[in-house]
């Protein structure tokens, strides 16, 4: 699995006092979207994806599911954690999820200190043994620190 990373940007400001137009960093990298409308089969676990995170303090992680209008068991989100992008935890360094409402669509963030690790792992879990949820979407920013 390849390690995503993204580039830096430059957000444009507008000065009140000078009126003037400021160029400075952004605190965030590039806000990526992993994926949009995946199906995650009943009791499956979806891997999307392993992100870049050197040199950075926060990652905040957005994801936002449809539940059946009969499930009975949420998704849940786990991040796990890498030193050096090759070996990452077995048990999760963070985990949350939306809560199941049966029938609607869910959105969750959360905000998670990745300072001193190399890379992070995003796992979505589909605890619900009966019906699959779709992810509509799952994308993250990462904070300077």
């Amino acid at each position: 699995m390849a390690i995503l990373d993204t580039k830096q940007l430059l957000t444009k400001t507008f000065d009140t006092t000078s009126g003037g137009l400021v160029t400075r960093e952004s605190f965030f990298k590039e806000v990526a979207t992993i994926t949009t409308n995946q199906s995650i089969a009943l009791s499956g676990t979806y891997t999307p994806a392993r992100i870049s995170v050197f040199d950075y303090s926060e990652m905040v992680v957005q994801v936002k599911v449809a539940y059946n209008a009969h499930a009975i068991a949420g998704v849940t989100v786990r991040a796990f954690a890498s030193l050096d992008s090759t070996y990452y935890d077995t048990d999760a360094y963070g985990i949350f999820g939306p809560d199941l409402l049966a029938g609607s669509a869910r959105t969750k963030t959360r905000k998670i200190d990745v300072r001193g690790l190399d890379s992070v792992e995003l796992q979505l879990t589909n605890n619900d043994s009966t019906f699959a949820a779709t992810v509509n979407l799952l994308k993250y920013a990462i904070v300077k620190g």
